[in-house]
């Protein structure tokens, strides 16, 4: 089985971080990985005015790399109503949990207008949607269904996506990935890759799982963070190759 690297927060104010991390992958061994686009990263920069950004896209997809879509801003729009939303936006996030306060409606159209975007760009199909922060609505994976995307995931599983409905198949597999936003999130967030990443290598090889670890643009601020991560990396490399999600779920 594989292990699944992704960058996420790929947009124009990240850039020079998106790269510094995507070399380091590539100073750990990983030859393919899955690069998380936000088209206008909290209503800033829009990627299509970034033609270094896009040019750089184009040359990692050309080599092996995937991309696919995370929001369209990355930022929430609007306060949510439901109780538990709002309980899993303020536990996981500072008000990025967009796909959380959007409706049937604005989902499709928020799903069709961003992969059009990135489609267009890079001259391909753009196949996978991560929501920001990991956060979707139970009903996201029709509006999923309905705009053609194959795949998504969430925090402790990833699934392919069944244009028919007759069989999505969802693996369960914990991502690992860091907190930075205080000191008690990220020593929980290290303690969380610690404990589970010889859990993660044991489900792949035995399980015929696929393992997964996620980095931020804001991991590169904590050595502790990118310590771990690297030496996590290099560990579960160990036993498996890497490849994109679209080759894992093919």
């Amino acid at each position: 089985m594989n292990l699944l690297c992704s960058i996420h927060d790929v947009a124009p104010v990240h850039f020079d971080a998106v790269v510094r991390l995507r070399a380091l992958l590539h100073e750990c061994g990983v030859t393919r990985a899955t690069l998380l686009v936000v088209p206008d990263f909290h209503h800033g920069t829009a990627i299509e005015r970034c033609p270094n950004i896009v040019a750089w896209l184009r040359t990692c997809v050309a080599n092996g790399d995937e991309v696919c879509l995370h929001g369209q801003y990355h930022v929430q729009a609007r306060p949510v109503s439901d109780g538990y939303a709002r309980f899993r936006a303020r536990a996981w996030t500072a008000g990025e949990g967009e796909c959380l306060a959007l409706d049937p409606d604005e989902a499709v159209e928020m799903l069709r207008d961003g992969r059009a975007r990135l489609e267009q760009l890079l001259g391909q199909r753009v196949t996978g949607f991560v929501a920001p922060a990991w956060l979707e609505p139970s009903w996201f994976v029709d509006a999923l269904r309905r705009t053609g995307f194959r795949w998504h995931e969430g925090r402790l599983w990833v699934e392919r996506i069944d244009a028919a409905r007759a069989y999505d198949v969802r693996v369960m597999t914990p991502v690992l990935s860091f907190a930075t936003r205080t000191r008690a999130r990220e020593l929980a967030s290290l303690a969380w890759v610690y404990g589970l990443r010889a859990m993660v290598a044991s489900s792949a090889a035995r399980l015929n799982r696929p393992a997964r670890i996620a980095l931020h643009p804001s991991d590169l601020a904590s050595e502790p963070v990118m310590r771990c991560a690297t030496t996590t990396i290099r560990a579960l490399m160990r036993d498996l190759g890497t490849t994109t999600y679209e080759r894992a779920l093919a």
